[in-house]
C-alpha cells in the first residue's frame, strides 16, 4: 500500500520521478510472485530442500530485498509503514539517556 500511495503522488505530474517509482514498484510485485511459484517447487527432501533454498529461494530473496531497500528510499517517509534503516540503527542517539540504558 505504501508504494501505491507513494506512486499515486506522482502519477499526476508523470515524468521520469513517476517512470522510476513505477518500474522498481512492479518490480516488487514480478519478484515476490516469482518467490510465491518458486516455493511451490520446494523439493520435500531435506537435502533438496536445503540445496534449492541455497541456490534458488535465497538469490531471489537478495533480489527482492536489493527492489524493496530502493524503494524505501524513495517512499515518503510517512507511508512507510516499517521503521527505516536510519530509525533502527540512529534515533536512540537522539534521546536522552535512560536508567535503563546507562
Amino acid at each position: 500500500p505504501a508504494c501505491a500511495e507513494d506512486l499515486a503522488i506522482y502519477a499526476t505530474a508523470g515524468g521520469p520521478m513517476y517512470n522510476k517509482r513505477k518500474d522498481l514498484y512492479a518490480s516488487i510485485t514480478t519478484k515476490t510472485d516469482s518467490l510465491e511459484a518458486l516455493m511451490a517447487e520446494m523439493p520435500e527432501e531435506c537435502v533438496a530442500m536445503a540445496t534449492f533454498c541455497c541456490n534458488e529461494i535465497k538469490p531471489l530473496m537478495l533480489e527482492i530485498r536489493d527492489v524493496v531497500d530502493k524503494s524505501e528510499r524513495l517512499v515518503k517517509a510517512g507511508l512507510w509503514p516499517y521503521p527505516s534503516y536510519t530509525d533502527c540503527v540512529f534515533t536512540h542517539h537522539l534521546s536522552a539517556p535512560t536508567p535503563h540504558t546507562v
